[in-house]
């Protein structure tokens, strides 16, 4: 049995704007969630992506905190929501979020990733066979297919292109000045991760450029968070909460209708 929404002592817009606070929140808590684990996957062998994961996860307890503070706030004035409407907003946010990164994700990061998943396959190979009687032969990179297909289905329309390339400029103009390896110049001197550079390098990638990499991820998600999220509303259809809820009465249940009297012959 579905749960109704209830809403008592407060007026429509009270109602929309409660309604529109939860569904924001609950997006933002999955784009939170997705983003701390792409930082995090990319944190493994880029570590200008270290803070990005700390700002991620910061935003996600925070968000978590407003939610708990905005359930209670729903629950004094009598208003339920309904369980798949709740995910029906978790789905959206997780629609915007991917479909950000999509947009913004750098070349250079993706060549870089896939080299770093070339050298830990080889790398395993050789550790089972020195350890065991298996022969192991690690498989050709198939991930290089990933980087051509990456380079005419993404890259080949100009404005993910531009949209990537305006994203990733900070990052590598910090890097520029600080003389440090970017993505691009780690893949070219054949090094699978930014960890194995100098200590003083390491700690300037993460502290100064890491601090860049999420400032230009924070900007970008509120320049396109709006625009991108009326996206969304065009294609999933808007919620309308005056419509997801029925109003019960404080005293008197609804009357019955009347009892039809049959016709006597």
């Amino acid at each position: 049995m579905s749960k109704e929404v209830i809403f008592r002592d407060i007026n429509p817009q009270q109602k929309q704007q409660l309604i529109d606070r939860h569904r924001q929140l609950n997006r933002r808590i999955t784009r939170d969630s997705l983003g701390s684990f792409i930082s995090s996957a990319l944190a493994i062998f880029m570590p200008w992506s270290l803070l990005s994961v700390g700002m991620n996860l910061t935003n996600l307890i925070r968000h978590v905190h407003q939610i708990r503070d905005l359930q209670k706030e729903l629950a004094s004035a009598g208003i339920k929501v309904q369980k798949r409407v709740i995910v029906q907003w978790l789905i959206e946010g997780a629609v915007v979020k991917l479909s950000m990164t999509f947009l913004l994700f750098g070349h250079d990061d993706l060549v870089l990733a896939t080299g770093f998943m070339d050298d830990r396959i080889a790398k395993a190979g050789d550790w089972i066979a020195n350890h065991s009687s298996i022969i192991f032969e690690a498989p050709p990179p198939s991930t290089q297919d990933a980087i051509l297909e990456e380079e005419v289905h993404r890259m080949s329309h100009a404005i993910i292109e531009e949209a990537s390339d305006l994203a990733s400029q900070p990052t590598e103009n910090t890097q520029e000045i600080l003389g440090v390896s970017s993505a691009q110049q780690l893949h070219e001197q054949r090094i699978s991760s930014g960890w194995e550079a100098p200590v003083e390098q390491v700690v300037q990638q993460v502290v100064l450029v890491g601090a860049v990499q999420a400032a230009t991820e924070k900007a970008s998600d509120k320049i396109l968070e709006h625009p991108v999220d009326r996206t969304v509303d065009s294609i999933t259809g808007r919620i309308d909460a005056i419509n997801s809820v029925k109003e019960l009465p404080e005293d008197n249940p609804p009357a019955l209708p009347p009892r039809p009297i049959p016709n006597k012959i």
